[in-house]
Formats: C-alpha cells, structure tokens, sequence
C-alpha cells in the first residue's frame, strides 16, 4: 500500500482529482498529471508488490487514459479541489472506443 493510500482514499469518496506524479517506464522518467483515482487492488500477499492503483489520466493521449500502476511506481499523490464525475469518464471512454471499460490494462498501462 502507498503511503498516500488515504489521499487516494479520500479522493474516490469525494470524486476529486489528484495530482499524480509517477513513474513511467515507457518515459523513462517521472511524470505528473491530473488523474481521477478510481479503485485500488491489494495484492494477495502482505508484502508483495502486486498491489495496484487505478486512476483516469487527464492530459494522456487520446485512448490511453487509464492508468494501472503499482504503489511502487508512485512518487505522490495530493490532493486538489477539482471535482470529476464517474459518469464522465464513462462517456468518455466509451467514446474513445478503448477497452478501459472491459478492464483489459494490458494495452493501456502506462508506467
């Protein structure tokens, strides 16, 4: 679990944007982005790094919005005012025609 886990926790009740700030793999460096946190996966054994964060990714390309990083690929996550609506990001993923509504992460991971 990431030490801002109740940041993120916070966040999904309130439906309120973070700031994100991660590391991308594919970048090679850290990124930081508004992103709607959206759902946290414990991994199956205390300890493990198999935990992982699901957030929607603002300013990300067209159709790679979502986001599934482990805790260790966290830098921070902090709070903001910025209110999102679930049923936006419904629409538009949908719209985007991805596969961010089947729950299939392999071709949108980003980190």
């Amino acid at each position: 679990m990431h030490r801002d886990h109740d940041i993120f926790a916070r966040a999904v009740e309130r439906e309120a944007k973070v700031k994100l700030t991660f590391y991308s793999s594919k970048h090679r460096r850290n990124m930081v982005r508004p992103a709607a946190p959206l759902h946290y996966s414990e991994g199956m054994r205390a300890g493990d790094d198999n935990d992982c964060y699901y957030f929607w990714d603002f300013e990300a390309p067209k159709g790679r919005n979502f986001l599934a990083l482990r805790s260790s690929q966290i830098v921070s996550m902090q709070p903001t005012e910025d209110i999102f609506r679930l049923d936006e990001i419904t629409s538009l993923s949908k719209m985007i025609g991805d596969s961010t509504t089947t729950g299939n992460t392999s071709s949108n991971k980003q980190g």
